[in-house]
């Protein structure tokens, strides 16, 4: 059949519309909001559950910021085992999560995406706390008894240790690699690994009584009962607080630039204005905290009377209260995630 020149100009004509109806799936489009929009989907929020001393009921939940759901248990559901006892802390590198298990000796790892459990590193008498990332696949892992600290690969499985003295806990890396600095509860000072010689200065800030330490930008800071001490890459005073009081925890907000802390209720500090606020009120056993830094949200933790399953609280970065979920025994550590589609 031989087309008229009409019957060509109409196919042509449709063409295009079909055409420009596609173009408007592709391309950047939208504003700063729209992108931050993005940004928060297809992200994960895992809540470590501590379980009971010798209990082995050490669990992962899998919260869905974008439908408010949680998924409970997941390493058990997908890998049929438990994964120990008394998890301390979580950490994530590429697609993998490691979850640091106190009274059981090691380290599991396990695909964000899949569940599915990668590897299990037995660290021989040892009762690891936290871990930082030193380079490639090696981490440095504090204890709470064995006055060292652990070198492991999490991809061959080996590890060596560094002599250190006391209960080490929350480990930070400087932003020029060159230290990681290191929060004793023994001391409740501040030591430093460096990370070239493999050796540790101690108590290396004239902070006393340092409840926390946090990296606030590209600053490490040392949370103490009187206020905030800046000791790296200077040593000096940020600001005192109005009154007296111990972080159980503390987290820095890039998105507000605002320091988070833990202790009763919970507390801000706005490092451009010097701004001290209370930002959240509650008689609730708050215990684990971390912020969102995609959109500033704010997660804590209520470990009840640590024996009952706990809750995942989601506040607004100004301290609205946006959802509630069940956690398992004792919610402590939180990290957040990107998925895979």
């Amino acid at each position: 059949m031989i087309l008229s020149r009409n019957n060509w100009l109409l196919i042509t004509f449709i063409l295009l519309l079909v055409a420009c109806d596609k173009d408007e799936d592709f391309g950047p489009r939208g504003n700063d909001n729209d992108q931050n929009q993005n940004q928060a989907e297809n992200r994960a929020v895992f809540v470590l559950n501590e379980g009971n001393f010798q209990a082995a009921n050490t669990s992962i939940d899998e919260y869905d910021p974008e439908k408010q759901v949680i998924d409970n248990e997941i390493f058990k559901d997908v890998n049929e085992e438990n994964l120990g006892d008394v998890g301390q802390s979580l950490f994530i590198t590429h697609d993998t999560l490691g979850i640091i298990m106190n009274n059981s000796s090691k380290i599991v790892l396990m695909n964000i995406n899949s569940r599915e459990k990668l590897s299990e590193i037995k660290i021989d008498q040892s009762y690891p706390r936290y871990a930082e990332h030193l380079s490639g696949s090696e981490w440095l892992v504090s204890d709470i008894y064995r006055d060292k600290l652990y070198v492991v690969n999490i991809k061959t499985g080996d590890y060596s240790s560094v002599d250190c003295s006391g209960w080490t806990e929350t480990l930070l890396k400087s932003s020029n690699d060159q230290y990681i600095f290191i929060h004793n509860k023994t001391s409740n000072n501040v030591d430093r690994y460096e990370i070239e010689t493999k050796t540790v200065s101690q108590s290396v800030t004239p902070a006393k009584n340092v409840s926390s330490i946090v990296k606030a930008d590209n600053r490490i800071c040392a949370i103490t009962k009187n206020g905030i001490e800046e000791i790296y890459p200077q040593q000096q005073t940020i600001t005192t607080f109005p009154d007296t009081f111990t972080t159980l925890r503390s987290r820095y907000s890039p998105s507000t630039n605002q320091i988070i802390m833990l202790s009763n209720h919970v507390f801000s500090y706005n490092i451009a204005s010097n701004q001290f606020d209370t930002l959240i009120t509650s008689s609730r056993n708050f215990y684990g905290l971390q912020t969102d830094s995609v959109n500033g949200d704010i997660y804590l933790t209520d470990a009840k009377d640590y024996s009952q399953r706990g809750e995942l609280l989601r506040y607004s970065k100004n301290g609205d209260l946006l959802d509630i979920t069940i956690t398992g025994v004792i919610p402590q550590h939180i990290e957040i995630a990107d998925l895979n589609d």
